[in-house]
């Protein structure tokens, strides 16, 4: 066999593989484009409003924004100024009781709060840890490192249904990362055995 043939044959093979491997890693770039979350929701959800497919979104935005945080699978990281909607506490309960990992930061002084949902968590052995001064005033989970829920909205009925809330749920590492990095930071720093 001549040196062109062997140019040729190994060429191509080359050629084929390279070729199974652009289509492979192109196909899943894409795959992984289509799976990032990038969604805004506002609270009261007007009545009557429709979403992008034209579904009514009566209470859509509140029950999409309950589904993110109840697929949690390893773990829920929280840190809320108050939390007084029970929903909000069976989601995180029911999560801790299939093994998630459920950590709950908090103002102090709303835990004391009128419905305040903190003891029944604690009570269900989820961790709650708590601010010594100033105001815990974020808003914020992080679900499983992967996903960052953040915006205006307090977890109580008020904000849920009354108030006007804003809500931005994303998978960008480059957001979620920063706030999971907060959220360590807080947990490390209001932890009762150093304060």
């Amino acid at each position: 066999m001549t040196l062109k043939f062997h140019l040729i044959f190994f060429g191509a093979v080359f050629s084929g593989w390279a070729c199974c491997l652009y289509l492979y890693y192109s196909r899943r770039s894409r795959i992984k484009q289509s799976e990032r979350v990038n969604n805004v929701l506002f609270f009261p959800v007007r009545s009557g409003s429709r979403d992008a497919l034209g579904t009514c979104q009566k209470e859509s935005n509140v029950y999409y924004l309950f589904d993110v945080i109840s697929k949690a699978t390893k773990s829920i990281d929280a840190a809320v100024f108050a939390i007084t909607a029970r929903e909000f506490s069976k989601i995180l309960i029911n999560a801790h009781r299939r093994g998630v990992v459920v950590r709950i930061l908090t103002d102090n002084e709303q835990q004391g709060l009128s419905g305040s949902q903190i003891q029944q968590l604690r009570r269900a052995g989820i961790q709650v840890r708590h601010n010594s001064s100033f105001y815990l005033h974020h808003k914020f989970v992080v679900v499983d490192r992967k996903c960052l829920v953040t915006g205006s909205l307090n977890w109580t009925n008020q904000a849920l249904h009354g108030n006007n809330e804003n809500v931005i749920v994303s998978t960008a590492d480059d957001l979620v990362q920063p706030f999971d990095n907060e959220f360590e930071y807080l947990w490390e720093l209001y932890d009762p055995l150093k304060v």
